[in-house]
């Protein structure tokens, strides 16, 4: 396999959201000097509210109370008793009220022990909801040292019937049900039915894939610790009926999933990679449910998970399964105001179909970050629990892992969490986002779920904005990670002699391929060092911390492992790998004629999938290109690699086939794409 795409192409196959704080409305816009304001009327009842302007004061209910807000006025009142604000609510030119969000964020209550943390909770969230048309979310954190949970819905679950986001809205979380499938799995490993290192085959005879064409490698190899760290190399993926519309269940959980791998290749040899796979998780779905003597597997796992875990904790609203009553469940969203078809995870229930509340979140952090129990239940011992939060160092030790996968829990790389080390696991559909993450060290854990498009580019802000907020407030002080690449601000331009130049040029020179910026030559010119893609040209200035400064950021080059890597610094970090032997994905001749823009295909009823688009192409130093155009995240281009006559998109196999009528098409992780 080719070492630029191991390094270069594992977000293209995922949800990649960069996000950056969207602008929002100053005082001293409109004449004044105050903090943010927002919108007041908007703000609230986008929160949840039911807000009424009658003469000239604005009545916001919310909560079981009433505020009455006063325009160029800092008073207010609370259920008749009145209050001081933090700034006045203030009129602009074309008379909206507008409200600072400090005094915004003290409607919605009691803080209790972490009123700093609950008001950036708020705030973050207000703020966000209001600039990006997020229509609603679900809020939880809590400090399982002391107890405390806060829990909190904002926006909508239903706008179109009214129904306002509460701490008991069940939202979808898609992937961050690993968790507790991974308990489901560990509960019988503590009762002696399952061992960590014993073959899935051992459980599951039918069970067989064939050899990577590539790797090799045999599939009754792999264990049950494989399929819970991603080190297994089954399929990261199963289309058909993936994601379905209108709340029509698929197939693989009955059986038809362990058939259709029959036919399929593995990605690389058992333990020898990583690859997020759900199909692995839907594997361990059908082997908790079988091992707990169900033959329906759909309704078995889902009877166990509910016997197991939810009962016990009393999470009474959450289940693996489309809830039954429909009355407070968040409905699917392209932007606040604009519902879409209700997309559920409609065949790998174990792998993330699950849908839950803050409520039942927050009971379920406590556990995770506790001894394993409340109210008298244990779902697990705590050194289990414990054992499954250490990263893939214990579990699956596999060199140049970027994601440190535990068992059914992910240790958050700290440039997204701003520096603080994390474990926990997020989940994105189409429309659903959530993200929940723990610091263990500080018995902190911390959920947030949305149900829209929109909410993609929020949940994480958020989340993290309330656990360094919970830290600091606990502690006084924030424990960071140091980034592996970084840079000295204060460093100062220096001057490479020509000789340098020429051994940095022979080292790091040629053509690098980033992930989400594409295809960039680095070249030496009369003593200049330049980064060049397209029509577009940049010089590298040499630093005296030995980074490279340019107009659009700084750059470091080194050297990692067996690939040169190309690294843009900063906030968030964007890292292109080194293509050393263009030649091997230079596109053949015949190549053309699978050129073109391909759409997917359904192959069974109500079925959609994350990517609905495909291009072919031909870049300009004769690559075979696939940008795939994901439901959230857009387009991403990545080079295909070609293999003795197959051709593979990371571990991937991308399959082209051209019927008798002419019509090409692509089969892609079991889905279909007709040009």
């Amino acid at each position: 396999m080719k070492k630029f795409i191991k390094a270069v192409t594992a977000t293209a196959l995922s949800a990649v959201i960069l996000f950056t704080s969207a602008p929002f409305v100053h005082a001293n816009d409109m004449g004044q000097t105050a903090p943010q304001y927002l919108p007041l009327r908007t703000t609230f009842e986008n929160a949840g509210a039911n807000v009424d302007w009658e003469d000239g004061q604005v009545t916001v209910a919310i909560n079981s109370n009433t505020w009455v807000f006063t325009p160029d006025s800092g008073q207010a009142t609370l259920n008749d008793t009145e209050v001081s604000l933090t700034s006045p609510v203030v009129l602009t030119d074309d008379h909206i009220a507008m409200i600072s969000l400090h005094d915004a964020a003290t409607v919605f209550g009691d803080t209790g022990e972490f009123p700093q943390t609950v008001m950036t909770a708020i705030e973050t969230s207000l703020l966000l909801m209001e600039t990006l048309n997020v229509p609603g979310l679900s809020l939880a954190f809590v400090d399982a040292e002391t107890g405390f949970m806060w829990t909190q819905g904002l926006g909508f679950a239903d706008s179109i019937n009214n129904i306002r986001a509460d701490e008991h809205t069940q939202f979808q979380i898609g992937s961050t049900s690993k968790p507790f499938t991974a308990i489901a799995i560990m509960q019988l490993v503590e009762q002696g039915i399952i061992d960590l290192d014993e073959p899935l085959v051992t459980y599951i005879p039918e069970f067989s894939m064939l050899p990577s064409i590539r790797f090799g490698g045999n599939s009754d190899d792999i264990t049950v610790r494989m399929l819970l760290s991603n080190t297994s190399g089954v399929s990261s993926n199963y289309a058909r009926g993936f994601i379905s519309t209108g709340g029509h269940y698929q197939a693989p959980m009955n059986g038809g999933l362990l058939e259709w791998l029959t036919t399929r290749e593995l990605l690389f040899a058992p333990g020898t990679a990583y690859e997020y796979a759900n199909v692995g998780w839907t594997l361990l779905g059908i082997l908790a449910a079988r091992m707990s003597n169900h033959t329906n597997y759909f309704e078995g796992f889902e009877q166990l998970t509910n016997e197991n875990i939810f009962a016990p904790l009393g999470m009474n609203r959450t289940s693996f399964l489309i809830p039954n009553d429909m009355t407070n469940v968040a409905m699917s969203y392209l932007t606040a105001g604009a519902q879409d078809a209700f997309h559920i995870i409609g065949s790998p229930t174990s792998a993330g179909s699950m849908f839950s509340t803050a409520h039942d979140m927050a009971r379920f952090m406590y556990v995770m970050l506790g001894d394993g129990s409340i109210d008298g239940h244990q779902v697990l011992p705590p050194a289990t629990i414990a054992y499954m939060k250490q990263d893939h160092a214990i579990h699956t030790p596999i060199p140049g892992i970027m994601d440190a996968y535990g068992l059914g829990f992910l240790q958050w790389n700290p440039v997204i969490t701003n520096g603080i080390p994390t474990v926990g696991h997020g989940g994105n559909i189409i429309h659903h986002h959530t993200e929940m993450i723990f610091s263990t060290e500080n018995n902190l854990g911390v959920f947030v779920s949305s149900n829209s498009i929109t909410g993609a580019a929020v949940v994480t802000p958020i989340a993290t904005a309330i656990l360094e907020s919970a830290i600091l407030e606990k502690n006084g002080y924030v424990n960071r990670i140091e980034s592996r690449v970084s840079f000295d601000s204060a460093a100062t331009p220096t001057t490479l002699s020509d000789e340098a130049l020429e051994a940095f040029i022979n080292q790091f020179g040629g053509h690098y391929f980033f992930d989400l910026a594409g295809l960039w030559s680095l070249t030496l010119e009369d003593g200049i060092l330049t980064f060049s893609s397209g029509d577009i040209s940049i010089e590298l200035t040499p630093m005296s911390d030995g980074t490279f400064d340019t107009m659009i950021g700084r750059y470091s080059f080194e050297v990692i492992g067996d690939s040169v890597m190309a690294t843009m610094l900063g906030d968030m970090t964007l890292a292109g790998a080194r293509i050393d032997n263009i030649e091997d994905f230079a596109a053949p001749e015949d190549f053309a004629q699978w050129v073109g823009v391909y759409h997917f295909s359904p192959q069974i009823p109500n079925e959609t999938w994350i990517l609905s688009q495909i291009t072919v192409d031909v870049n300009e130093i004769g690559m075979a290109m696939f940008t795939m155009v994901h439901a959230v995240s857009g387009a991403a281009g990545v080079p295909l690699d070609y293999f003795e006559g197959r051709w593979f998109l990371g571990f991937e196999p991308v399959t082209f086939t051209m019927s008798d009528d002419g019509t090409a098409m692509i089969e892609f992780m079991g889905g279909y794409f007709v040009r």
